[in-house]
């Protein structure tokens, strides 16, 4: 879906996020969340995780732990492209934010 490269993880090669968030987290990566639809999300929200990448854009991604219909997995946050695609909404600064 997305190759980023993780500062300070997987010798900063790029891989792709889903397999990363298996290995980092031992979680199921289930896709993303739409920032336009954060609030639908919060009644199944437990925990979001800042993580620092190098690669599409340097900067930091949100990462949402949520558990919805009886599983917990890990989706990240997107925001809409000029097209029908989507890209990952990359933060310039991790203020206030917790490093997973």
């Amino acid at each position: 879906m997305y190759r980023v490269k993780i500062k300070g993880k997987f010798k900063e090669r790029p891989i792709n996020l889903g397999r990363a968030i298996n290995l980092m987290f031992k979680q199921k990566f289930s896709g993303s969340i739409q920032q336009e639809h954060i609030t639908w999300w919060k009644p199944y929200w437990i925990k979001s995780v800042n993580l620092e990448i190098l690669e599409p854009k340097e900067g930091w991604i949100q990462l949402v732990k949520v558990f919805r219909e009886g599983k917990p997995s890990v989706r990240v946050v997107t925001v809409p492209t000029s097209s029908d695609k989507r890209e990952l909404l990359v933060l310039k600064n991790n203020y206030g934010g917790n490093n997973g």
